[in-house]
């Protein structure tokens, strides 16, 4: 379901993470453990979009997510868990980005 391939950030010159990937299954459960300064927040914030990577690559259900707007990622707070208004918030946030990616 969500696949991380290969992912570089860096902060101002710095290296955050280098060559991370990882894989997670509809339904698995996965825990992101690590010392401080590890990476953690970085991939997380990566992922969601709300940092823009370097290189790799980030998929969620087979479609590439990497390079979209945070609220155009599954893992935004506007993806549907929080009843039907919120649903309609990704409705309309997917087709604005369906017609960003089209141009």
């Amino acid at each position: 379901m969500l696949r991380v391939d290969d992912l570089t950030v860096s902060y101002a010159g710095v290296t955050a993470i280098r060559g991370v990937s990882l894989g997670v299954a509809e339904h698995e459960i996965v825990a992101l453990l690590g010392a401080n300064g590890a990476g953690k927040s970085t991939l997380l914030r990566a992922t969601s979009g709300l940092l823009r990577a370097e290189s790799g690559e980030i998929a969620f259900g087979g479609v590439p997510i990497h390079g979209l707007p945070p609220v155009c990622s599954p893992s935004s707070r506007a993806w549907p868990s929080g009843g039907s208004r919120s649903r309609a918030r990704c409705r309309e946030a997917s087709s604005r980005c369906s017609r960003s990616a089209a141009r």
